[in-house]
């Protein structure tokens, strides 16, 4: 009973240091509420990926929700209205979250990629308070970026809670807080947030959003989608919001090593809308630079701790990159084109339904 009493706690806290941060994003960064959720744990997951780098995750996790609460305090202090932050995304949000936390309580990991890198890099994490190293005979995908399992071990450390059900419930906040972001688009009022929230429901359904697992397939794409929106919604205002994209990018490389082609679109993209004459050249800098430099940081950390995990099985690199394009004749070539194009043009497609969406929202 003293266990769950202190769990519960320790839950609220939390709620209260997510609160702090959310605070300082859209009080003092002027950042519209939709997009604070996917701000806040996108910056998460990157501090914790750093923080594993340089072997100082718990520090790190307190250090985090430690500074939230007294953000929290303060804007008690300074009487902030938290109802400023209800909007029928955040609402839709966390309707979400106590969805999801009464659909995943108390299951079990049963996925083959849970077992075979996933779960297990996140498990070790939260036991070890490390990243994976030459000590650990059991990881498989050693190049693989440990971003999601970082926004995990997070959770799992601010809440106490060790079950398997944690995992994949956090990796759903993670994808939630990415679709709130579409509802900062709204501009027709009724159906615009009825749309919204029938194609997100309709993603959340289909056989390729893979809620029971902590596959990352689905994750990366949504991250990016988020560090887009903003760009979007703030494009005359780009120069104020690189800080709100940059955790973006970098967490893009966090989760996923081929994560830094979102990242180049979104830089891309940023580059034709800043206003040269005014932007902050070290601000720029730092947004274009960051991900180059977080993948940079991951290959010498991996290189470091373990003797060949740069020639393992989803190594980014040149090399690996050109042996994989070698091995596939013109005929395969022309068989995933003719794939990839059938699969984008499908009715199947619920991708095409966000199209719609846009225009009709």
């Amino acid at each position: 009973m003293a266990i769950t009493v202190l769990k519960v706690i320790r839950v609220i806290l939390l709620c209260l240091s997510c609160y702090g941060y959310l605070y300082l994003i859209v009080d003092k960064g002027k950042i519209k509420v939709e997009f604070s959720p996917a701000i806040l744990f996108s910056a998460i997951g990157s501090a914790m990926f750093f923080a594993g780098i340089l072997n100082i995750l718990k520090e790190t996790c307190v250090a985090i929700l430690v500074a939230g609460i007294i953000f929290a305090i303060y804007s008690f202090v300074k009487k902030y209205n938290p109802l400023r932050f209800i909007c029928p995304g955040t609402i839709f949000f966390l309707i979400c979250l106590v969805y999801f936390g009464y659909f995943y309580y108390g299951r079990k990991l049963q996925s083959y990629d849970d077992f075979s890198h996933w779960g297990t890099v996140a498990r070790l994490m939260l036991e070890s308070n490390r990243l994976p190293n030459f000590q650990d005979n059991i990881i498989m995908f050693q190049s693989y970026p440990t971003g999601s399992a970082g926004f995990i071990y997070f959770i799992g450390k601010a809440t106490g809670i060790r079950s398997e059900w944690i995992m994949p419930f956090s990796q759903t906040m993670l994808t939630m807080s990415c679709f709130v972001c579409l509802f900062a688009f709204v501009k027709h009022k009724i159906t615009g947030y009825i749309g919204v929230v029938c194609f997100c429901i309709t993603v959340i359904c289909s056989q390729a959003f893979v809620l029971s697992g902590l596959l990352v397939d689905v994750l990366l794409p949504m991250i990016a989608l988020s560090g887009m929106l903003i760009g979007i919604y703030y494009t005359k205002e780009i120069n104020r919001v690189l800080w709100a994209v940059m955790p973006s990018v970098v967490f893009l490389i966090a989760i996923k090593n081929s994560g830094l082609f979102f990242s180049v679109v979104i830089i891309v993209y940023v580059l034709l809308c800043v206003q040269w004459k005014t932007v902050k050249k070290g601000s720029l800098a730092a947004l274009v630079l960051s991900p180059f430099i977080s993948l940079v940081l991951w290959q010498k950390h991996v290189k470091l701790v373990f003797s060949d995990g740069l020639s393992s099985k989803h190594t980014m690199a040149v090399d690996s990159l050109k042996e994989s394009f070698l091995e596939k004749d013109p005929k395969i070539i022309a068989e995933i084109k003719e794939k990839f194009f059938s699969a984008v043009f499908s009715l199947q497609n619920i991708f095409l339904l966000f199209l719609l969406l846009a225009g009709v929202t």
